[in-house]
């Protein structure tokens, strides 16, 4: 990790240093370097020059644009100018010392800031959060996270117990960041990078109601922005040296977000979302609008998974992971990509993208001894969990019989799986949905009713696709569907993942 004159001089407080700079906030010291005579100093900007006060005047005229410790009695009527100055007496190499332990101390700190991400490889959440716990050990106020949407993610240290008044209530409140006290010029201010060489801070301080002031850095990726950190002086002023370390963790989450791909790119979808969903945790609304809208998707189109594996006894490894992803972008340009687990599901828009007309893709598959599995439709992005357990269930089956290409539908093998799999179970019957099995003995719904139900449910609730499957026209399926919802006393579109399987499986023993 690389610091900066500030953090080094916070460091050495037992020694009272004294700091008069200039400089700005950059981090770019990585090492240190103590100076006897003029053979020792080697001109980079990046060493910090551990010297004796009577060589102050000798290079400090000359070198000015070089980091410097000062050690000893300054002689008279010399004034402190650009470095850190210690006035004790003390050895140059215990100094020297003490600043090698700083920098290991943040290269240890910046180690566990990495280490949730190296140990849980296509994890997100729970790294991401991980992250800000051990981020907040060297900050003394309490830090915010926020989705490119400007919705809060999460938060981390201690807050006070009143709040009120603060940027941190409001927060709270709205679960977001709200820059709207900003004037317009500020707010453009958001969406750019403030490390210019130029600037002393590289990010910018807002002030908040009468006092408070606020630290917020964007995080870039390709010149593009994900994701916002912000710090507030709501328990401790924020100094030059916390501002830094606050900087620090911009850097090291741009450079976790390049390798890992926690957030990607504002144009593409961030995976931790993803991983929440297929966990049944739907987040903010709002914020997976925001990023399908950048798809030009909507929540309630219709959509397919694929989840694609290895057929080899091996796992895949994360590199083969990764180059399996930039792969498949060649067959479904449009589709969302997320490395989960030891697979790689691809997420497609129904009417954008067909798998099973795509027969390059059945022969990638083939020849890279991959397996993929397509869920059926699904009419609501906040089902990719109910699309994911489909593809996980056929996934764990015994596919020799059926298994003639390596693409497996699962609208096409589900009836044959799953009915063999229930008539196991005693007494089987019971598990039929009682107003399914209620409205079938008192002869209200008949076979093709119960037919046009589970093509209906299977096809994510879309009546064109349904109707176009069963050579109905759109209207009769229309009607039909209605007068099914009456008698269930059920809206089809409103069922949570669950109460679709189960209705599903009651048509199926039905029918069977």
């Amino acid at each position: 990790m690389r610091l900066n004159i500030y953090i080094i001089s916070e460091y050495l407080q037992s020694f009272n240093p004294v700091l008069q700079t200039s400089k700005n906030l950059k981090l770019i010291i990585d090492r240190s370097r103590i100076i006897i005579d003029k053979t020792d100093f080697d001109h980079r900007v990046e060493t910090l020059y551990i010297m004796p006060a009577e060589y102050h005047s000798t290079f400090m005229n000359e070198f000015k644009k070089y980091n410097f410790i000062v050690v000893g009695d300054l002689p008279k009527g010399v004034a402190i100018e650009d470095c850190i100055y210690i006035a004790q007496n003390v050895s140059l190499s215990l100094i020297a010392d003490l600043v090698n332990d700083c920098f290991q101390k943040f290269n240890l700190w910046e180690e566990q800031l990495k280490q949730p991400f190296m140990q849980l490889n296509n994890r997100y959440t729970y790294p991401l959060q991980s992250f800000m716990k051990i981020a907040t050990n060297m900050l003394k106020n309490p830090i915010a996270i926020f989705d490119i949407s400007s919705k809060l993610l999460f938060h981390e240290g201690k807050l006070p117990k009143n709040i009120e008044g603060s940027i941190w209530e409001e927060i709270l409140e709205n679960q977001a960041f709200d820059i709207e006290f900003l004037d317009f010029d500020e707010q453009k201010k958001v969406y750019r990078d403030f490390s210019n060489a130029g600037d002393r801070i590289p990010s910018t301080i807002q002030e908040y109601g009468d006092s408070e002031k606020i630290a917020y850095l964007i995080l870039f990726q390709d010149n593009q922005p994900f994701a916002t950190i912000g710090m507030a002086d709501i328990t401790a002023p924020i100094t030059d040296e916390q501002y830094s370390i606050f900087y620090h963790l911009k850097t090291v989450l741009e450079n976790v977000n390049d390798y890992y791909h926690i957030f990607l790119l504002q144009d593409s979808f961030p995976n931790y979302i993803l991983e929440n969903l297929l966990r049944g945790d739907m987040g903010e609304k709002s914020v997976l609008e925001y990023h399908l809208n950048n798809l030009n998707w909507k929540i309630e189109d219709n959509y397919q998974l694929i989840n694609i594996t290895t057929t080899k006894k091996e796992p895949m490894l994360q590199t083969d992971i990764i180059t399996l992803t930039q792969r498949l972008q060649k067959y479904f340009p449009t589709a969302v990509f997320f490395p989960y687990k030891q697979t790689v599901l691809a997420i497609i828009k129904v009417n954008e993208e067909s798998i099973s007309a795509n027969q390059n893709f059945n022969q990638f598959l083939l020849n890279h001894h991959l397996l993929g599995i397509g869920s059926t439709n699904f009419n609501s992005f906040l089902r990719l969990n109910y699309a994911y357990k489909q593809t996980e269930i056929v996934s764990q089956l015994d596919l020799t019989s059926v298994k003639t290409s390596p693409l497996i539908l699962v609208e096409d093998i589900y009836e044959k799986f799953f009915v063999k799999f229930l008539q196991q179970i005693p007494n089987y019957e019971s598990t039929i949905h009682p107003m399914i099995f209620r409205l079938y003995k008192k002869g209200d719904i008949n076979l093709e009713n119960l037919d046009i139900l589970k093509s209906y449910l299977l096809n994510g609730c879309n009546t064109l696709l349904t109707a176009k499957k069963m050579h109905f026209h759109r209207n009769t399926l229309s009607y039909r569907i209605k007068k099914i919802e009456s008698r269930l006393d059920l809206s089809l579109n409103d069922l949570d993942n669950q109460q679709v399987v189960w209705l599903i499986l009651s048509c199926l023993i039905i029918q069977n």
